[in-house]
């Protein structure tokens, strides 16, 4: 640090800054605080003598004060520090409850499977990061996580525990919507409505010979089944957590390999509770068995 007198600043004198800026004055801000005004007034003096300008000045025709351009500086990084240290308390003190299980996941599985596993397993205290990467696994800032596809890593052990099979969406006046299962040439040539391209959307796309140039890419499964439903098309999408309109019926694709692997992703090595792994198995196979008798 340049300047040694930034190293007297203390954390009561920004805490006290902070609440003078939201009151607008120092009578206020000290009894907040619960401290005299004087208290007050000397703790934004020493900060001031800290960082060398003013931080709090009056307001030009009132009894107010107000932060000036360096006030409301040091007020926006004081709150970025407040906001660490209460997130340090936070996390120290669950250290008291016990430790947290910190898991990863996808959207499709957390609004599915897994408040079923984390009940499964009786997990009371939970972490979960819908969207992070892998590689939160490795560096440790998560225990395990759940992948779409499995992940190439040294570090990792991955486990393939659901077959994530691919349906096609059809509104129930379609001639198709009486079929218990369609083919690739069932919808071939008609339009489609389908989530972003992602690596096995694309996949089974090209595996069933559909034309690129006949495809709405919309957000994601909720908003294909819209557009289907408003007769925009046909909708092909994995069947995991998908939730379906009453106007709408889910066909399953003949083609088995029409599907996408989801893995259950930890460090090599690492210890996870055991009620929790039993229960990411047993309900992920519950799941499979239920899949395929719907598809049979």
């Amino acid at each position: 640090m340049h300047d040694q007198r930034w190293r007297g600043v203390q954390l009561r004198d920004l805490i006290a800054l902070q609440v003078v800026a939201e009151e607008g004055s120092f009578v206020a801000a000290a009894r907040r605080l619960a401290y005299t005004q004087p208290a007050v007034s000397g703790q934004i003096r020493a900060l001031e003598r800290c960082v060398g300008v003013r931080v709090i000045e009056r307001v030009r025709g009132s009894r107010s004060v107000a932060p000036t351009e360096a006030g409301r500086i040091l007020i926006r990084h004081a709150a970025a520090i407040t906001g660490r240290l209460a997130a340090a308390c936070a996390e120290i003190e669950s250290l008291q409850d016990g430790p947290t299980l910190r898991i990863g996941s996808f959207r499709e599985l957390s609004i599915s499977l897994l408040p079923e596993i984390l009940a499964s397993a009786a997990v009371e205290r939970v972490d979960v990061r819908v969207g992070a990467d892998v590689g939160a696994v490795v560096n440790g800032e998560l225990d395990a996580a759940f992948t779409v596809g499995v992940p190439a890593e040294g570090a990792l052990v991955a486990d393939v525990v659901l077959t994530d099979r691919y349906v096609v969406l059809v509104r129930r006046r379609d001639p198709l919507a009486d079929r218990a299962v369609v083919h690739a040439d069932d919808v071939a040539g008609r339009p489609l409505v389908a989530p972003p391209a992602s690596r096995y959307q694309v996949a089974v796309e090209t595996m069933l010979g559909l034309e690129p140039a006949l495809t709405r890419r919309v957000d994601d499964c909720g908003h294909v089944a819209g557009f289907v439903a408003a007769g925009l098309g046909y909708g092909l999408v994995p069947a995991l957590g998908l939730t379906l309109p009453p106007q709408l019926v889910a066909l399953v694709l003949d083609e088995a390999a029409a599907a996408r692997p989801i893995a259950f992703v930890r460090r090599r090595g690492a210890e996870l509770p055991g009620a929790f792994e039993a229960a990411v198995f047993a309900v992920c196979r519950r799941h499979s068995a239920g899949a395929l008798r719907a598809a049979g």
